[in-house]
């Protein structure tokens, strides 16, 4: 099996207040892991202070981006949801999503 040297790092970033959130995050996290394939690899997530964050590693963030907000799992939870992205080798992140997003950091 070969290893693929990724060049970013994609959060997604979720509100998750309750048993419900957590359960729909865990489904869209599933949905993702299905849809990756060979462009990118869900490396895992964390939950802390109400905030849930998915970790994606991609060569390409818009590509990572496009596949999340296809999800039909992710219907209903997008609303509160921000992505931000940034090179592997790096620490400074990048917004991402919503569109009107200037900074992002993790929370």
């Amino acid at each position: 099996m070969s290893s693929i040297n990724w060049k970013y790092q994609v959060v997604i970033e979720f509100l998750c207040t309750n048993e419900d959130d957590f359960d729909r995050i865990l489904a869209v996290e599933d949905a993702a892991i299905t849809k990756c394939g060979d462009t990118c690899k869900i490396d895992g997530h964390d939950i802390g202070n109400g905030i849930m964050n998915l970790f994606i590693l991609s060569n390409s963030y818009s590509d990572a981006k496009a596949l999340i907000l296809n999800l039909p799992e992710l219907r209903g939870l997008d609303t509160h949801m921000r992505m931000g992205y940034r090179l592997v080798d790096n620490s400074e992140y990048h917004p991402l999503y919503p569109p009107d997003l200037t900074v992002f950091k993790l929370r």
